[in-house]
């Protein structure tokens, strides 16, 4: 993506609706593009088939046009990488301006709790500047 943008990662999850949402906002107040970002992740399947499956775009172009009816002044875009999601992710901020997740939280068995794979990824692998937004 050429454009100054925003990108957000959305996967249908409460966590990533408050991020695309906070984002959303971030790129109206810039006035710079926003592009969600859903990775077509089918761990069955090694190496992914080369299109994404019809059944996961119809569901990410689903989560996309809400953005785009909520922010008419922000240009919207979609990409849906196919692989593993924070190698995907990763790549995806190499020429973002802010990359936005939400957080996801999970228990672990011995020290409490953990923040998920993608948020760990690019936290500790940033191309770019990143937000962590709470779902609360």
């Amino acid at each position: 993506m050429a454009t100054i943008h925003i990108t957000a990662g959305l996967d249908g999850s409460r966590a990533s609706a408050t991020a695309a949402r906070w984002a959303a906002r971030e790129a109206e107040l810039r006035g710079i593009a926003l592009n969600l970002f859903h990775v077509d992740e089918r761990p069955d399947q090694r190496p992914p088939p080369p299109v994404p499956c019809p059944e996961n775009t119809r569901r990410s172009v689903g989560m996309l046009n809400p953005w785009r009816d909520k922010y008419p002044s922000v240009e919207v875009s979609q990409t849906q990488p196919l692989g593993r999601a924070a190698i995907q992710v990763l790549d995806a901020s190499s020429d973002a301006a802010l990359v936005v997740v939400g957080r996801r939280i999970r228990a672990a068995a011995v020290f409490g709790t953990h923040i998920g794979a993608i948020t760990h990824a690019l936290l500790h692998h940033p191309a770019a500047p990143v937000a962590v937004i709470g779902h609360g």
